[in-house]
């Protein structure tokens, strides 16, 4: 892993480094002195009947613990400037290495993400940096003063508890790989879910007009769902910093207690000893221990994930793009294979083991029973579903491995409930291709049989909003907004089920003469018969073919085009004026 800082970096530092360090030894010392001065005030002061020698070991302590309030602030200035100067260094070498970047790469605008996200990254650095410096480095001290303190009082006490002071200090050496690999995970969940958070927020326009609503929310879903387990993750090694203490810390309590009869009666420790060496043990060990053990979680692993973060960023000049494919399809033919889908594991899939071929320019109508999954082959091929059995490609690439903004271009659904924003006429239709001139608009809009809609609405400047539309004209605006972009492949998932007709025939006819693929999820079979070719989706077969050889294979297709009455339809309008029935 590449270092954020050079050594001769960190030099440069080294004078307020080192008094920080001589400022928290000073903030120590009531450690070392608290185990001795109340050994001496009990043997020499208070058990000797002589309270007032016993008084002034004891104000001796408290002095100590006066010396360490002036060490705290000498601490926490120099604590300062070195995390400033930390601070200094990050953000110097990320913002340089993102802007040569960004030069290097004819202003590659993705790398201002690393600026944008600088501020709280290196703010998290400095903050982390800081508390560590003292919460770190007093805790390391305190564990030092108290082992010290040990061999003072008693070099037999000090040899006994060493092995387990050691061992809680290897064992919380050993969880600081697994911690600082989930702290990693944490910034990474957290970034994707800020990431996905702010794709969806400034898309949502996109979302809603492609009916991708219930993707991104499984989307954002997951995202929340890999946050919170990675967080569980951080939660449980609270287990093993108890068990950093209870080793290092209550364990040489407890020796001490034990040994305690055996060494006053031979001799060689006294009473106060034995209160002076439980005083080591309760104000240097176990706090020692468990602000060691909390630094290293909450402060040392996070900070070395951040520094790792950084330093990525810093040498490669810009933060890690999300994983997005670069593929780019050779054409636009799309291929289903063995493709199945289905909402959870434990239950029944909606589709299973479809394999379709659609060449490009191909005109191909979907037809079912409701609930028999054609929303589903939309959204599979569209790429707002993935398939939980076999693959979708589009040119030959599986569509998981297409960049987002390819995809989106590439492929264009047009929902049932389409969605249109306030605004103009003309920022409605131009919305998929923003640079598109007025004749072009035109031309979409009398391709597809709106015409009659935006002259009703006031032409291309009138301001509209989707309260004062009704269905079927939503539908129609719709239809001219895909029209006009540049997708190759064209999705109409029951898009003209409020319009009339020959409506839909127009529309429909204007996306077949249109280059590219047609797929209609098809709500009456006159939509079927326009087809080059239909899909039968059928709980017990799923068959494709031209309309004859349906006929005459499909007993589910025949049965929908035998209930099929023409001379029935109502004839609703682009206005949402009455209704249509699902003959499929």
């Amino acid at each position: 892993m590449n270092r954020l800082f050079t050594e001769s970096e960190l030099a440069a530092e080294r004078g307020p480094a080192i008094r920080l360090l001589l400022g928290s030894v000073a903030e120590t010392a009531p450690v070392l002195v608290s185990g001795y001065a109340v050994s001496k005030a009990l043997d020499e002061g208070f058990l000797a009947h002589r309270p007032a020698v016993g008084f002034c070991w004891l104000l001796f302590a408290l002095a100590a613990l006066a010396l360490r309030v002036l060490a705290n602030a000498y601490s926490v200035r120099y604590q300062a400037e070195v995390s400033e100067a930390i601070r200094h260094l990050a953000t110097v070498k990320v913002v340089t290495a993102a802007v040569s970047g960004a030069v290097a790469n004819g202003g590659d605008r993705t790398r201002h993400d690393v600026v944008a996200k600088l501020v709280s990254q290196v703010e998290s650095l400095r903050r982390l940096a800081g508390a560590l410096l003292i919460s770190g480095l007093n805790a390391t001290l305190s564990l030092v003063s108290a082992m010290a303190g040990l061999a003072l009082l008693n070099l037999t006490a000090f040899v006994l508890c060493l092995p387990l002071t050691i061992g809680a200090v290897a064992l919380l050496r050993w969880q600081v790989r697994p911690l600082a690999a989930v702290n990693d995970r944490v910034l990474g969940t957290d970034e994707t879910l800020s990431r996905l958070t702010g794709a969806v927020t400034e898309s949502l326009r996109d979302v809603l007009a492609a009916g991708a609503t219930e993707r991104a929310k499984r989307d954002l879903h997951g995202a929340v769902a890999d946050n919170a387990s990675v967080l569980r993750d951080l939660a449980r090694s609270g287990v093993a910093r108890g068990l950093v203490v209870a080793v290092g810390g209550y364990g040489p309590l407890l020796l001490v207690l034990l040994l305690a009869p055996s060494l006053t009666s031979a001799g060689t420790l006294s009473a106060g000893g034995v209160v002076g060496l439980v005083t080591y043990v309760n104000a240097g060990l176990v706090p020692g221990l468990r602000a060691l053990s909390q630094s290293a979680s909450s402060t040392a692993a996070p900070l070395g994930a951040a520094m790792r973060r950084l330093s990525s960023w810093s040498t490669a000049g810009g933060a890690p793009a999300a994983a997005t494919g670069v593929r780019v399809p050779r054409r636009g033919d799309v291929r289903l294979e063995e493709a199945g889908f289905g909402y959870r594991p434990d239950a029944a899939p909606v589709l299973y083991g479809l394999t379709l071929d659609i060449p490009y320019g191909t005109h191909l109508a979907v037809v079912g029973t409701s609930g028999a999954g054609k929303s589903t082959v939309a959204h599979l091929i569209a790429g707002l579903l993935r398939p939980t059995t076999g693959s979708v490609t589009l040119g030959g690439v599986p569509l998981a491995e297409l960049d987002s903004s390819r995809l989106r271009k590439e492929i264009a659904v047009v929902p049932q409930e389409p969605y249109i924003f306030a605004g103009r006429v003309r920022e409605n239709l131009r919305y998929l291709a923003p640079g598109a001139d007025d004749e072009q608009v035109w031309r979409a809009v009398h391709a597809v049989g709106a015409t009659e809609t935006v002259t009703r609405l006031g032409g291309l400047d009138a301001e509209i909003s989707r309260q004062g539309l009704a269905p079927g004209e939503q539908q129609i605006l719709v239809l001219a907004r895909i029209y006009l972009s540049e997708a190759s492949v064209i999705i109409l998932d029951e898009a003209t089920s409020n319009v009339a007709p020959d409506v839909e025939e127009t529309a429909e006819v204007a996306f077949r003469e249109r280059p590219g693929t047609l797929l209609v999820i098809a709500h009456r079979i006159s939509s079927a018969l326009r087809a080059d070719s239909i899909l039968v989706i059928d709980a017990s077969a799923t068959t494709a073919g031209s309309h004859d050889h349906l006929m005459a294979v499909s007993p589910r297709y025949a049965e929908l085009v035998g209930n099929w009455d023409p001379e029935a339809e109502p004839a609703a309008t682009a206005d949402g004026g009455g209704s249509v029935p699902t003959a499929v």
